[in-house]
């Protein structure tokens, strides 16, 4: 199984609730930390939630680095597998982490949850706040009364004064208000 026959699965069968819940977005490929990361599926609604796919044809190498960067954001991170990496993931993520088993059957293949993800206490302000556009962040901190001498600022500088200054949890529920609320960027 591909990557992509993964991926429609879990859009069609896995994911399929939060598609059509107003109060979730559901996004492929979701950049991180500037674009230098990407998370396969992003479901954003009360939660931050990622899935990673590691299909037979992929490696674990970058598995590491990723988990690393998915720890700082997500409240809740699930890594979908073929069996044949099963094992080895077990033993490199965290317990937290959800497992989706991705089950060979003769001529078709079903995704099974082996292991329920549960909440992420790793996450950290500055790199939730990444996922601010500017102008979203400068927004926040207006709304915050944070803003004065911030519009000159980096982008850096902004998410920086936002972790600061709020707590995880606010930052985590503007940042899911904003990328919700978000319209003909993909």
């Amino acid at each position: 199984m591909k990557d992509l026959e993964i991926r429609e699965e879990l859009h069609k069968n896995h994911l399929s609730h939060y598609k059509y819940d107003p109060n979730s977005k559901v996004i492929d490929e979701l950049g991180l930390c500037q674009g230098s990361i990407k998370i396969d599926i992003a479901v954003i609604n009360g939660s931050l939630i990622g899935y990673e796919i590691k299909s037979e044809q992929d490696t674990l190498d970058r598995l590491p680095a990723q988990m690393d960067m998915y720890n700082k954001i997500f409240d809740y991170i699930n890594i979908v597998v073929n069996e044949s990496h099963l094992e080895s993931v077990r033993k490199m993520i965290p317990s937290y982490w959800g497992i989706v088993c991705v089950k060979k059957l003769q001529d078709d293949f079903k995704l099974e949850t082996r292991r329920a993800a549960k909440k992420n206490t790793h996450s950290d302000s500055f790199h939730i706040s990444q996922l601010l556009w500017k102008e979203e962040a400068l927004d926040v901190l207006k709304r915050e009364n944070l803003d004065k001498g911030m519009k000159t600022k980096t982008r850096i500088q902004i998410w920086n004064k936002l972790a600061e200054s709020l707590s995880k949890e606010n930052i985590n529920a503007y940042v899911r208000e904003y990328i919700k609320k978000r319209q003909d960027w993909r």
